[in-house]
């Protein structure tokens, strides 16, 4: 692995909305009044639930006779299951924080439908932290549900209920496993880069069963430096002994340039997927057949609707749905300069310099992050351009620097040198060679970026990328 650069970007958080009830009851979880412990409102016009006889006009519950559920009384959007006001769904999205949308069974109808049901899991997950605090409140367990701490105020929950009468679900984990989620992409100074991108969630799960509805288990950078390797032992550095890498529930593998580490991720494009449901986390994805793999991909009408690294064709598994799809015509490649990656591993393990890049958009590529010099310059006459000639001050003169150092000189000025930018290869598209930093890109002799390759540069777009 290599030595440690600033890689992350700066980012700003946008306040998540607050849940609202969706059917028409005073309580706020989201349920569309799935979750009350009231009765809904009877339809007898003179509102009780038993006839003169004593018959129950309405549905015994538990043994009382109470009102039954009528969905023409329940909020827009709602309908009666198991006698209770719920709200309809077709995508995770269009359910609360802390719900999913998943089959039921529609009351006197029977009719096949989907409702927004409690998830079990926290309902912070997920949702956007603008300023990189508001996930501090909760705790969760290590699968994503609440810790004992944030499901009644610190009061127990007893046979699924909070001492209000709210509904709760018991803790799963030792209290010694609740932590706070974190706010994926938060920085120190949240006025620097506000971004709606930014979300709650929780590192080292297992699975995709331990994170929230539309979300995953998959890998994010950690830049811990790690214990006798970037850092000797006993360094007042922070650092992670490999001895301790996967203790207590931790999963931290190495990287070709940090530490890795599961974390929880919303399935945007490209993410792996087994359903549709699975992405409609982000409203318009289908989970689409890409290159023979399950992932999730936008919905389009036009190559324009894509990102530059995708076109606009038919899924396989959605006969006459148009999805964007990776030009490459697989959402990972082989890890070679400018291929297509989701995360680190797609591009290599520890032992390259390889790294899965973020570029605009989703657009991602593999990347050679050992900023060796890996391309070289030309002046305008063809003669090759040679560092050496370049001195820290002043000018080369009788083949020496100021400083009586041995210089080359050159018939073009440092400002002329051209990259090479058939040097840093060939982009997938088969068309752009990758960027070589010299001269005319105003990178200086003294620079580190000086004869680097980057991404190819398009004019077009003014963007670094690899279509």
């Amino acid at each position: 692995m290599l030595g440690f650069r600033t890689l992350h970007p700066s980012f700003l958080l946008l306040v998540a909305a607050a849940a609202l009830p969706a059917c028409g009851d005073d309580s706020a979880d989201g349920s569309g009044g799935s979750g009350s412990t009231t009765a809904p409102a009877s339809t007898a016009d003179t509102g009780s639930t038993t006839t003169g006889t004593g018959e129950c006009a309405g549905v015994i519950e538990d043994g009382v006779c109470v009102g039954k559920c009528s969905p023409e009384l329940c909020s827009p959007g709602n309908t009666c299951v198991g006698n209770r006001c719920t709200l309809t769904c077709d995508l995770v999205a269009d359910c609360y924080p802390g719900f999913t949308c998943a089959d039921a069974t529609e009351d006197d109808t029977g009719a096949a439908i989907k409702t927004c049901q409690p998830s079990g899991k926290a309902a912070i997950l997920g949702t956007t932290c603008f300023f990189g605090t508001e996930c501090d409140a909760t705790t969760v367990c290590p699968d994503g549900t609440l810790c004992g701490a944030s499901l009644c105020g610190g009061q127990a929950c007893t046979d699924g209920l909070c001492p209000d009468g709210t509904a709760c679900t018991p803790q799963s984990c030792d209290a010694a496993a609740c932590r706070s989620p974190r706010c994926l992409g938060a920085v120190e100074d949240a006025n620097e880069s506000p971004s709606g991108q930014t979300y709650c969630t929780q590192d080292d799960c297992t699975g995709d069963a331990d994170c929230a509805p539309g979300m995953y288990c998959g890998l994010t950078r950690d830049f811990h430096e790690i214990c006798g390797v970037n850092v000797e032992l006993g360094s007042e550095t922070p650092c992670i002994d490999p001895a301790d890498f996967t203790t207590d529930g931790k999963t931290f593998q190495e990287g070709p340039v940090s530490l890795l580490r599961n974390t929880c991720l919303q399935r945007r494009q490209c993410a792996p997927c087994a359903s549709d449901l699975d992405c409609s986390g982000v409203p318009g994805q289908v989970c689409a057949d890409i290159g023979g793999e399950s992932r999730c991909a936008t919905a389009c009408t036009g190559d324009l609707d894509c990102e530059r690294d995708a076109e606009c064709l038919e899924d396989p598994a959605h006969p006459g749905t148009l999805v964007c799809t990776p030009r490459f015509g697989t959402c990972t490649g082989t890890g070679e300069f400018c291929e297509p990656c989701v995360n680190d591993l797609d591009c290599g393990d520890a032992d390259t310099s390889m790294i899965c890049l973020p570029l605009s958009g989703s657009q991602r590529g593999c990347f050679d992050y050992s900023f060796e010099d890996t391309c070289s310059t030309r002046c305008p006459d063809g003669t090759p351009c040679d560092q050496r000639e370049y001195c820290a001050s002043g000018s080369c003169v009788d083949g020496l620097c100021p400083n009586d150092t041995p210089c080359i000189e050159q018939p073009c000025s440092e400002s002329q040198c051209t990259g090479s930018n058939e040097d840093c290869g060939l982009a997938p598209d088969g068309i752009h060679y990758g960027e070589c930093f010299a001269g005319e890109d105003g990178v200086s002799f003294s620079s580190p970026d000086y004869l680097i390759c980057y991404m190819p540069y398009f004019a077009s777009t003014n963007r670094f990328q690899c279509w």
